[in-house]
C-alpha cells in the first residue's frame, strides 16, 4: 500500500462482480438461453421468473446444474441440453466493463488489495477465475464455494478476513445492489452502491419487472485515443463524507463519473483516492 492510499483511509476494497465488473445480460442473450431451454420466445418474462426463482439456492451451491435446470424447466433436460444450458447461462455473465477494469488496474498498481465477493454458481466461478482480470484480485470468493450468498453476513466475513484489515471501516465494499450494501454497512464496512458513469445509454433487460438483479446501466464512453490524457489529483473528502456538489469533483463529472453514493459518501473513484491517476 502506498502512503497516498493510506492517507485516503482505505486498506482494501471488496467488489461485487456482476453489475460492477461484469455487464448485465442483453436481451439477445436471454433469448438465446430461452431458445436453448427450449422456451417460447414470446413468453420470456415467464422464463425469467422461473430462472430467478431457484437461483439463490443454485448460486449458494445447494443445487447441482441438473437440479437447478430441472427446477426451472419442471423436467429433466437431458445430458446434452444440460451442457448447452449451462454454457449459454455462463456466457450471459462473462462480458465485462473495460472502463471499470481500467480503474482496477490503477488500484492494483497503487498497491491497494482488491477482493472479489460474488454470488455465482460453481461453473461460472471456475470460468471467472480463468479471466485475465482475475489476477488483479488478491482473493476471490464465490457463493457456491462458500455455500452462502450475499447478503448473508457470513459471506462478508470471509471477504473481510481475507483483506487483513483490522478495522472494517477502512474497507470499502462496492456492489450494484442496495440490499447487499445495507448488509455490509451493518457489519461496519464502508459501502458504495455503484450505479456506474451515467452518460452511456442504459442497457434494458427483456423484462425488468421480473429481473431480480436489474442492471444499473454504465459506463461512460471512452475518449478518443488521440485526446490528450490529463493527469488529475483526486480530491480527498472528509472521513465518511463526500459532497457531490463539491466543485473539485467537476473534472470527474466531465469524464463521465457517476457521483451517486450512499449515506457514507464513499465514491467508486475513491478506490484510487489520493494518488495521481491517468483518467480517460
Amino acid at each position: 500500500m502506498t502512503p497516498t492510499t493510506a492517507q485516503a483511509g482505505l486498506d482494501a476494497v471488496i467488489l461485487d462482480y456482476n453489475g460492477v465488473i461484469g455487464l448485465q445480460p442483453t436481451t439477445d442473450q436471454w433469448l438465446r438461453l430461452a431458445r436453448t431451454a427450449p422456451w417460447p420466445e414470446d413468453d420470456l418474462p415467464a422464463f425469467q421468473h422461473a430462472f430467478w426463482t431457484a437461483r439463490t439456492a443454485y448460486d449458494a451451491g445447494h443445487l447441482s446444474d441438473l437440479a437447478y435446470w430441472a427446477t426451472v424447466l419442471d423436467h429433466h433436460p437431458g445430458a446434452r441440453r444440460l451442457r448447452e444450458l449451462r454454457d449459454a447461462d455462463t456466457d450471459m455473465w462473462t462480458s465485462i466493463d473495460d472502463h471499470v477494469i481500467d480503474v482496477l488496474h490503477q488500484a492494483h498498481e497503487s498497491g491497494l488489495p482488491l477482493v472479489l465477493l460474488s454470488n455465482a454458481p460453481r461453473h461460472l466461478s471456475d470460468v471467472l477465475d480463468r479471466r485475465p482480470w482475475r489476477r488483479l484480485m488478491t482473493h476471490a470468493f464465490y457463493s457456491a464455494r462458500l455455500q452462502v450468498c450475499k447478503p448473508d453476513p457470513a459471506a462478508y466475513q470471509h471477504a473481510t478476513n481475507a483483506t487483513g484489515a483490522a478495522d472494517p471501516d477502512r474497507v470499502l465494499f462496492v456492489d450494484d445492489r442496495d440490499d447487499n450494501c445495507h448488509a455490509a454497512r451493518h457489519l461496519g464496512l464502508r459501502t458504495l452502491h455503484y450505479t456506474g458513469p451515467p452518460h452511456r445509454p442504459r442497457s434494458r433487460p427483456a423484462a425488468p419487472e421480473l429481473t431480480r438483479f436489474p442492471p444499473p446501466g454504465f459506463s461512460a464512453p471512452r475518449r478518443p485515443r488521440h485526446h490528450r490524457r490529463r493527469r488529475l489529483r483526486l480530491p480527498t473528502p472528509p472521513a465518511r463524507s463526500t459532497a457531490v456538489s463539491d466543485p473539485g469533483l467537476d473534472p470527474l463529472r466531465d469524464l463521465g463519473w457517476d457521483l451517486h453514493h450512499d449515506h457514507l459518501g464513499i465514491m467508486w473513484n475513491q478506490i484510487c483516492q489520493g494518488s495521481l491517476l491517468r483518467l480517460g
